[in-house]
């Protein structure tokens, strides 16, 4: 082997939504910026999808926030910095949990599953807003005063941060950008109008259920895209230690702060029985979100 030159060996798992024999460009990045490219085509190893390529890389090379990333995917390499050593293999070994970008002909894509959701049935993580970890993660309740920016008592409410209109999360304070990289985010309110403007709308409640779960398909009308479609699980909500409304009603956050006249709540969309409509709700809840992809 060269005495100059490390080597990143990289296993990859993929828990659904890619198939063997899928072809992937490749950027290795290192601090946002590419410095190795390449290609792979997935695997199946004893019934998992995968991925393994070699990248060679000068050694003395500091690895600060590494990723790999190819198509809509990522996935971190190193969490700190790592200086690397002449000859040395690196064994880089992650599971990625893949998601769709679902072309429905809007100004967006839309993933096919909620954040942190293994299927498309899966309810996923609960986020208040403007967290980008779930409560449940972090040991702590759905209340006042772990929502991020927060400055009240829990009576008298204060916030320090998105606190004026108009105002959309920043990245910084994305959940969907935070847990899925590249370019998911959180969908706007008008995103949110224009999927619901755009689409048929079919329940599926009681015994009527969309692969056993209940929820809301939305399809789309428009000429050309009429054989897509997303479901969204009726995950419920969150608030202190309890999940309410689970199976019966959805609550998916958008990136949209309310404005200056309701500075406690920032707007979602919610559906229940025979109703589906944009709302706004208290920052600290604990809701879903379905992300969106724009280049």
């Amino acid at each position: 082997m060269n005495q100059q030159t490390s080597f990143l060996n990289f296993t990859i798992t993929f828990t659904n939504g890619t198939t063997a024999g899928t072809y992937y460009p490749i950027d290795i990045k290192n601090g946002g910026s590419t410095v190795r490219t390449g290609s792979v085509t997935t695997v199946e190893e004893n019934s998992k999808v995968m991925a393994h390529f070699v990248a060679a890389m000068p050694a003395g090379t500091k690895m600060s926030g590494a990723t790999v990333q190819w198509s809509q995917y990522s996935a971190n390499s190193f969490g700190g910095t790592t200086t690397l050593i002449a000859n040395k293999i690196y064994n880089i070994n992650k599971t990625v949990t893949s998601y769709i970008r679902v072309d429905l002909g809007l100004s967006v894509d839309w993933a096919n599953k909620n954040v942190g959701a293994a299927a498309e049935t899966d309810y996923g993580k609960y986020y208040a807003w403007g967290a980008t970890t779930d409560n449940f993660g972090q040991n702590e309740k759905y209340e006042w005063k772990n929502t991020p920016y927060y400055t009240g008592n829990g009576t008298d409410h204060g916030w320090s941060k998105y606190n004026t209109t108009p105002s959309t999360l920043e990245r910084a304070d994305d959940a969907a950008h935070a847990s899925m990289g590249l370019s998911w985010r959180m969908p706007t309110e008008a995103e949110f109008q224009e999927l619901l403007s755009n689409t048929t709308k079919t329940e599926y409640s009681g015994e009527n259920k969309y692969n056993g779960v209940n929820g809301i398909l939305l399809t789309i009308k428009n000429s050309g895209y009429t054989d897509k479609s997303i479901f969204l699980p009726a995950a419920g909500e969150r608030q202190e230690w309890s999940l309410d409304y689970d199976g019966l009603e959805g609550y998916y956050w958008s990136s949209t702060h309310r404005d200056k006249v309701y500075i406690d709540g920032s707007k979602h969309l919610l559906f229940s029985s025979g109703c589906i409509e944009m709302d706004d709700f208290n920052r600290f809840y604990g809701f879903t979100i379905r992300a969106v992809w724009k280049d």
